[in-house]
């Protein structure tokens, strides 16, 4: 036969058809000593050759129903090779597609071996017999779940085949595909009407198979659809049994929670967890040897649905003295406090005047500290995140006071909450406009979109106006506090911020000392209100939420901190609170935890997430206290600690385990330092002789012992260096300077900037222990990309970092490259800038994209929404060696390229300008090549600017905002958007019934969804989206793209 087959292969590939053919015909048999009976029709179906085939016929000599030795026509060879047209063929030409093989194969059986979805759902719906038996008592969806096939088990189920037919072992198909682990031919089979308790020869159900496998999803499936979990096989063996013997705790908890009976014995008298014992699977026999029915059944009702509803957060932000803390007693106490506070509000106000002078004198000399960051208004602020519960609410009052700005991102970003906003009226209205901005722009940047295609922001936010008693506060016809600047902002900020966050529209006036007023009722009935709206989003609680909360301060009583990690936290909660309640459970339940304000989970970058039991312990007394303005006063200014010093102010027994949370909140960056590296006579001294060591740039701090812990903590960082080092250590003509301004507004990114000081911090001191390449890469990708040029002169070397109070400077190669990353405070701007010598640029470049890059990853982590512009650093030196600095807008940027491609097209340019590694070939911009490449061709050639910046680089969060400014000037109407649509290349991205609407708010979803199909194009480009927007008169947005797009990006060469 494979001597035949080689002949014939050869005939085929020679064009002898026509040979083969007239020699058939002259009564020759090509296959005549072939012994298994197979015909030249079986080996044309085999090699797919629909020619031959069709030549055969054509001659009549295509034999259809001939079967070779075991039983098998032409069509199963056609099937076996894959090819969907070959059994077309054979269907035309008149093949019977029930003729059985000798094993009682169909050609439906044969079509279940193989892996061709085609071939099996155009047999199941030809008429076939779906539900024909071989020998075996097998269905052809026995087969296909013998074989694995999962797309052909899920197409022959759908076609009508009978999923409970039984086999010779009496078998099912579900047994079948539960004994292959097919969880989703099992969800099939079970929702076409499998039967999960048939019992096979040996009597296991589908239950004892998937115990026996160790699949969790099947088992879980199995029991939410009516398996038994009781049911004895011959050996008298449960679905417990396997489980415990196998050591699968997991299913162990399913089989309890569906209701296993963990007493019930074998025929040899054993039970679950002797089982479990005997395998050396001690935690599963630990936790099936409590278990009674009753208590089983106990344990099952706490994870039942509970009646009780959750609390949920109010949120307080605002400036010092606006009244946050006031409102939190008041909100929560009765009428009787009022008239205490009232007794001795006269004499706080004393006291508070009478300490003034007394602060004054406390502060550090203002040559430490210029910065206002760190100056408290009064003694009395909130440290860090006060946390007050009431059986409905969990307020949160998060503190006004500067220091803890950089850190508050990490519990803002949910929306199942209320934003409360305060301002004072006593304060002038400039200042109360620029306080409500800068909250609501805070709080609005570092809540994540979330891409479901709807623009409308979900943050809900109350505007509350304090200090009414100390103001010209009218009534209104209610008899409402009314106040017209109140009114106006209100209605200013609505207008700002629509779609972007949900503003109450109702005004809020308020003496926050008074408990029991109308407008503190009133403001009461309409959190009731929210309140009731957002348990609807909540996650259904169950009992086992209560448990846990109820049991988590006698918990933490014998811990020395209230911290656990998460597998420590499971076991915890297995042994204290319910032993049935699996990790899925404790995730949801932790989850509505979390909402309720009652735990806080920290997400670690090693996956070893941390879980604080006490949310108070963790924001007052540790975050409270440590970046306090007390602690900034009376601490080293270096921001560089021991252990001890860190234990000196936090006060906490297990160190180890505090300096894992505050690295995980990315407040420090822990240091080994190694003895071999540190001076000998360097020593530790007192607390403030570091000041002139800091200021000569000597900031590194050294501890006193090997292999001890050096924490650095950038927020308290105090260092302000008396000069600008930029500029100053590189003299010469043949030196090169660059850089990128991100810009923003109302001071937001310098609350921001102790964040990228610590991952700058990381990322050094990784490669500082690593030399893999590999790991180098994770944090400065592009330095060890080859770039095609001298290696000696571009050697990686690993930079060394010195931060100071808003300012990093990475050196390498002794200083010939250094990079700048500074957080202008007067600009509101962050600024990544090199210097270098000529020779270096190279290697200068990519240093300053990486760190560009993780600049932006920082940002875009924290706070993804904020607006950022982009602004190109050109500097140019003067007679007296004084480097000047030009800010170049994106937009003006874009503007001066486009002027060049045009000139470019209308005039040959120089060769010296011209990209030899361009894949267009275009000259590249000779002002990008003097002010930003540093003069180097090879930069040029490997970066894109300008209009030839991809779509994916623009990122959700830019078409989101383009769409909320269109929306609240009502930029754009249906032609318009069609127009767009057209001229973006999207097709079926506007609906027509869209013309009759009167909600705009779908015509603006229908427009982002225009521009993610735009972006998710892979050939689509910037240039093509600003002049889209041009084109339809929106040059603002377009200008709008442009300005938060990066100045470069490097092509992508995979």
């Amino acid at each position: 036969m494979e001597r035949r087959l080689r002949q014939l292969s050869d005939i085929l590939e020679n064009d002898g058809v026509d040979k083969l053919l007239e020699s058939l015909k002259n009564g020759s048999d090509f296959l005549e000593d072939v012994e298994d009976g197979n015909t030249i029709t079986h080996c044309a179906a085999l090699f797919k050759n629909t020619k031959m085939l069709q030549a055969l016929k054509e001659n009549e000599l295509l034999e259809l129903e001939v079967q070779n030795k075991m039983g098998q026509t032409p069509l199963f060879f056609a099937i076996l090779s894959g090819s969907i047209e070959n059994v077309r063929f054979f269907l035309e030409s008149g093949a019977s597609f029930d003729i059985i093989d000798m094993n009682g194969n169909s050609p439906l059986h044969v079509s279940a071996t193989i892996e061709n979805l085609d071939i099996v759902e155009f047999l199941s719906t030809s008429g076939v017999e779906l539900n024909k038996l071989n020998k075996m008592n097998e269905t052809a969806l026995h087969i296909a779940c013998k074989r694995g096939n999962l797309r052909n088990c899920i197409a022959l189920v759908a076609a009508g085949v009978n999923p409970n037919a039984i086999n010779l072992n009496g078998e099912t198909a579900l047994h079948l595909a539960t004994k292959e682990s097919l969880f989703e031919a099992v969800q099939a089979l079970v929702m076409r009407g499998a039967h999960p308790n048939i019992q096979d020869q040996v009597g296991n159900i589908p239950l004892h198979i998937a115990c026996i496998n160790g699949d969790q999803h099947s088992v879980q499936y199995l029991c939410e659809h009516g398996s038994q979990v009781n049911v004895y096989n011959k050996e008298t063996l449960t679905p417990l049994h396997y489980a415990a013997k196998t050591g699968d705790k997991e299913i162990s908890r399913w089989l309890l929670y569906y209701g296993a009976d963990p007493t019930l014995p074998n025929n040899l008298g054993i039970t679950a967890d002797i089982m479990a014992f005997a395998q050396g699977h001690t935690a599963v026999g630990k936790m099936l040897a409590q278990m009674t029915t009753s208590r089983a059944e106990g344990f099952r009702e706490q994870l039942f649905p509970s009646n009780k509803n959750p609390r949920i957060k109010l949120k307080l932000f605002g400036a010092p003295r606006s009244g946050k803390t006031t409102f939190s007693e008041s909100f929560r106490s009765v009428g009787v406090s009022y008239y205490i506070r009232r007794k001795f509000k006269a004499l706080s106000e004393f006291a508070d005047k009478f300490s003034e002078n007394e602060n004054a004198t406390r502060n550090v000399p203002s040559c430490r500290r210029r910065s206002s960051v760190f100056l408290a208004e009064h003694e009395s602020y909130t440290r860090g995140i006060d946390i007050k519960n009431t059986p409905e609410y969990s307020i949160w009052d998060f503190s006004g006071f500067k220091s803890y700005y950089f850190l508050y991102d990490y519990f803002i970003g949910n929306t199942s909450c209320v934003h409360m906003i305060f301002y004072s009226l006593r304060d002038n209205p400039s200042t109360q406009r620029e306080n409500v901005k800068f909250w609501l722009e805070f709080i609005h940047s570092r809540i994540p979109a979330h891409e479901d295609g709807n623009i409308e922001g979900q943050a809900r936010v109350v505007l509350v106006a304090t200090h009414a008693d100390e103001t010209n506060c009218l009534r209104d016809g209610e008899g409402f506090l009314y106040h017209v600047g109140a009114a106006r902002l209100l209605q200013d900020v609505r207008r700002k911020f629509k779609y972007q966050l949900r503003i109450l529209p109702e005004l809020h006036v308020l003496d926050t000392t008074i408990p029991n007023s109308v407008e503190m009722k009133s403001l009461k009935l309409r959190l009731q209100k929210l309140r009731d709206e957002i348990l609807v989003e909540l996650p259904i609680p169950t009992g086992i939420a209560d448990i846990v909360l109820s049991q988590i301060e006698e918990w933490t009583k014998t811990m020395k901190l209230p911290v656990q990690y998460w597998e420590d936290f499971v076991q915890l909660i297995e042994k204290k609170a319910n032993p049935l309640c699996t990790e899925a459970n404790l995730r949801e339940t932790v989850q509505l935890l979390q909402y309720a304000g009652d735990v806080l989970v920290l997400n670690a970058n090693d996956g070893n997430d941390i879980v604080v039991l006490s949310p108070c312990w963790l924001l007052t007394d540790v975050i409270g206290n440590l970046f306090s303005q007390e602690t900034l006063q009376h601490t080293r200014i270096t921001g560089s600690f021991t252990t001890d010093d860190l234990q000196f102010i936090v006060a906490e027994n297990d160190m180890d385990l505090v300096i894992k949370v505050l690295e995980t909140l990315d407040c420090c960056v822990a240091c080994l330092v190694q003895p071999e590296i540190m001076p000998a006579k360097e020593r530790r001294r007192s607390i403030y002789s570091f000041y002139e060591d800091a200021l000569s740039n000597a900031a590194t701090v050294y501890a006193h012992t090997g292999q001890e812990l050096q924490l650095e903590i950038p927020r308290l960082n105090l260092i302000q260096l008396c000069e600008d080092d930029w500029g100053k250590y590189l003299k010469g003509s043949n030196i090169q300077r660059t850089g990128i301004q991100l810009k923003s507004s109302n001071d937001q990114l310098i609350h921001i900037f102790p964040r990228i000081q610590c991952r700058l911090r990381r990322a050094i001191q990784e490669m500082e222990f690593s030399q893999e390449e590999a790991i180098l890469a994770d944090y400065f990708p592009t330095v060890i990309r080859n770039w095609q040029a001298d290696p000696e002169e571009n050697v990686v070397s690993v930079p060394e970092l010195h931060q100071w109070m808003n300012g990093s400077k990475l050196s390498l190669c002794s200083g010939l490259v250094n990079i700048f990353v500074t957080c202008e405070e007067v600009e509101q701007a962050i600024e990544i800038k090199v210097e270098t010598f000529e020779k270096k640029a190279l290697l200068a470049f990519t240093y300053l994209h990486d760190t560009i890059s993780l600049v932006r990853t920082t940002l875009d982590a924290l706070c993804s929404r904020l607006f950022l512009s982009n602004y190109l650093l050109s500097f140019t030196g003067t007679d007296d060696g004084k480097v000047c600095k030009e800010l170049i807008s994106h937009p003006a940027l874009f503007q001066l390229l486009q002027n060049e491609y045009t000139e470019m097209a209308e005039s040959p340019r120089d060769v010296s300008l011209r990209s030899a590694d361009a894949s267009d070939g275009l000259s590249y911009s000779a002002f990008l090549f003097k002010s930003l490449f540093l003069q180097n061709p090879h930069l040029a050639a490997v970066c894109i600017y300008g209009e030839k910046i991809p779509a994916s680089w623009v990122r959700y969060e830019i078409l989101l905002q383009v769409c909320t400014t269109i929306g609240k000037n009502d930029g754009i109407d249906f032609a318009q958007l069609r127009i767009l649509s057209d001229l973006l290349g999207v097709e079926e991205g506007v609906n027509e019934t869209l013309i009759k609407g009167h909600d705009y708010v779908l015509l603006l979803n229908a427009l982002l969804c225009v521009l993610l199909k735009w972006r998710a194009s892979k050939r689509g480009r910037v240039g093509e989206l600003v002049d889209a927007f041009r084109k339809i008169g929106q040059y603002s947005i377009a200008s709008q793209i442009i300005e938060q797009l990066p100045v470069f990006v490097l092509r992508d060469e995979s």
